[in-house]
């Protein structure tokens, strides 16, 4: 409380100080404890410490201009203007800047063993407020972590430890946090602040490389590159080398998918059938103990079809490895069709469905994917995959994963297939352990480390769906009774058709709808991510889903906008309509005229903010804030300017670009959510 005017009490000194005094010593001279509201690094202040980094990268970048020169100079042009290393590929610009930056202004030391950052914050001259200097200080220690995320305990804070040093990070960054699932593992830039840690820089979620653990992998990789194998030595040597670990590990994961590419069948095999009686088959359907209902696609119901199951693998007919999930059965008005990818799987699904009364052949296609994902694997230089990373390559089966039916298909609603699985899953004999069980392997010390690799990876899976499917399942009773009780922990929160949909309902204080969480909004990201392998799938299912509307924007938009600003408006359009309408749900396609003429009155909103706040990374965020979904907005226009950013100066848009692309995301927003908008 303020004792008077001008005045706030401190909780360290115990009496009222001034403002002044308390920005100018907070986390310098006084260990401010985590609930002060005044403290911006309180994990609660989070939103306030984001205006503070702001501050610093503004004060940053003109120090650096002003300070840098000659090869530093260029160097620090190119990386911060975002084009990265002209001969590099495009998905490496953003690593390859930020990893630039981090080396001149962090790492790179004098002969007094200061940094950039560091001569700056000996500077009597340096224009830095006291929160300032606290930030620069604590970013100057920044260093690479392999961060394994053990819990996510609410939408924006996450723990787990650094697999290069044991110690245990607690993370509090809202964007990252709702993407997450337990025993995802993160290889990025950490550095620490009062109170908590941060990441920063591009992330990506580790692959999973078999039975080898991400620590492993990373020493593989440096070793291979010429680096040290040893935990403790490898930050020091990733700092300088992280862009070409993550290149190696994108091209070894694309070396692996190549190699099981080469010995597996995946052709999506399509058979249809007729049938008289709809009722009698769809009865026999739904009491067959190996099926269980699942909501319909959008790409299902354009096709006539209105009821589907998935088809669960008994496990007498794994032949040792872990049953898996074989297809999809799909029915419509006196129709049937059988989908499965790969012979083996069709077969399985047709023996049991072939036997039912009525059922009459119609036809049969096989689509063969193997070439369109080959062809969709970015060329990677094969001298940086090690060989002892592709040993353990197993096959890669696109539609028959144990907790997803295929690569964008929705797994069963109520979980029947897992529930019934997991009961089994104790006793059954799996190959990945050598032909144990999992109970004989959890008592056998050699065993037992395998064992939480596998259990680890279906954690992380059946959180996914957790968050994407809103399945209401978790694997703790399981760990227990394994006696993995290291592994037991909080399940995420319950995202898609579980937990997610009552988030999105109900007011604010002030009266204003709430639209969707943060938690929901990144797991219906996490959901896109999952299904589709690619920008060009995704597009081609909303296509399906929303006739006519791309086609006729693209059409409208064609002569006012620049081929790349076509490009990047439609790679946001995809998450904005994934987000708003996620498949399964009712949909109408969006009036286009709706849209466009909402899109006129937009732009001349958005220029007036941008006047109004000075610009516009000022006045934009003023302006999402206006939407009832401003939380998609901000997603959706956040993933747009990182891109931007990624870009060449030479290809970004124009600033008149940008501006009418966030009016059509706006605007379509509005249109999707049913055109209320406050």
């Amino acid at each position: 409380m303020h004792s008077k005017k001008g005045l706030r009490e401190c909780p360290v000194l115990g009496k009222s100080i001034s403002s002044k005094e308390c920005g100018s010593s907070r986390g310098s001279q006084h260990a401010c404890p985590g609930d002060c509201l005044y403290y911006p690094f309180s994990p609660a202040n989070d939103e306030v410490l984001q205006a503070v980094e702001a501050g610093v990268l503004r004060k940053l970048y003109a120090r650096a201009a002003a300070v840098f020169q000659g090869e530093d100079l260029e160097r620090w042009r190119r990386a911060s203007s975002g084009a990265g290393e002209p001969e590099g590929p495009s998905w490496m610009r953003g690593i390859w800047s930020h990893c630039e930056l981090m080396r001149l202004y962090y790492l790179k030391r004098d002969a007094d063993g200061h940094s950039f950052c560091g001569r700056w914050l000996l500077d009597p001259w340096a224009n830095l407020s006291n929160d300032q200097r606290i930030l620069v200080k604590a970013i100057d220690q920044s260093q690479p972590v392999l961060l394994e995320v053990h819990r996510v305990l609410d939408e924006k804070t996450f723990e787990g430890p650094d697999l290069f040093t044991g110690r245990l990070l607690r993370v509090v960054d809202s964007t990252v946090a709702p993407r997450l699932s337990r025993y995802m593992t993160l290889l990025a830039w950490s550095f620490r602040i009062p109170l908590y840690d941060r990441l920063t820089g591009p992330m990506e979620p580790f692959p999973d490389f078999g039975s080898k653990s991400p620590l492993e992998v990373v020493q593989e990789l440096a070793q291979h590159l010429g680096g040290p194998t040893e935990p403790g030595e490898l930050p020091d040597w990733l700092a300088w080398n992280f862009p070409t670990v993550c290149e190696a590990l994108v091209a070894t994961k694309a070396a692996r998918w190549k190699q099981a590419l080469a010995a597996g069948d995946y052709r999506l095999i399509k058979t249809d059938y007729s049938f008289p009686d709809r009722l009698s088959v769809e009865n026999l359907l739904r009491d067959h103990p190996g099926l269980a209902s699942a909501p319909p696609q959008g790409s299902d119901t354009v096709a006539g079809f209105d009821r589907v199951w998935v088809v669960s693998e008994w496990a007498e007919e794994s032949g040792g490895r872990e049953p898996m999930l074989l297809g999809r059965v799909l029915t419509g008005e006196k129709r049937l069709r059988i989908e499965a990818m790969g012979a083996r799987n069709h077969g399985a699904v047709r023996a049991r469905i072939e036997g039912m009364d009525g059922l009459q052949f119609q036809s049969e296609l096989a689509e063969d994917n193997a070439p369109r994902i080959a062809q969709s694997l970015d060329a990677n230089d094969p001298a940086l995959v090690p060989e002892s990373l592709l040993e353990d390559c197993e096959s890669m089966v696109l539609s028959a994963q144990l907790v997803r039916v295929g690569g964008n298909q929705p797994a069963a609603s109520d979980g029947k297939p897992f529930r019934e699985r997991y009961q089994r899953f104790p006793d059954e004999p799996l190959a990945a352990l050598g032909g144990l069980t999992p109970r004989k392997a959890a008592g056998i010390p050699e065993k037992r480390p395998l064992l939480i690799v596998l259990m680890k990876r279906h954690i992380r899976d059946v959180d996914v769906l957790r968050r994407g499917e809103g399945l209401d399942f978790d694997l703790n009773p399981l760990l227990k009774e394994l006696g993995l009780f290291e592994l037991v922990s909080t399940p995420v929160p319950l995202g898609g058709a579980g937990g997610g949909e009552a988030q999105s309902v109900g007011m604010e204080s002030g009266g204003k709808a709430a639209g969707l969480s943060n938690v929901e909004i990144g797991a219906r990201l996490n959901r896109l991510r999952s299904r589709y392998p690619n920008h060009r799938s995704a597009v081609d299912s909303l296509r399906e889903r929303f006739p006519g509307f791309f086609e006729g924007l693209n059409r409208r938009l064609d002569r006012m906008l620049q081929p790349v600003s076509i490009r990047l408006l439609e790679g946001s359009l995809v998450p904005l309509f994934f987000i708003m309408v996620p498949e399964g749900k009712p949909s109408r396609v969006p009036s286009l005229s709706a849209v466009l003429n909402r899109v006129a009155e937009e732009v001349p909103r958005l220029f007036k903010f941008f006047d109004d706040a000075g610009g516009m990374p000022e006045g934009a965020p003023l302006w999402i804030a206006d939407f009832v979904e401003s939380g998609v907005l901000t997603a959706v226009s956040g993933l747009l300017l990182k891109t931007v950013a990624s870009l060449d100066e030479e290809e970004r848009p124009s600033e008149e670009d940008l501006t009418l692309m966030l009016a059509v995301l706006g605007s379509t927003l509005a249109e999707l959510h049913g055109g209320s908008q406050e």
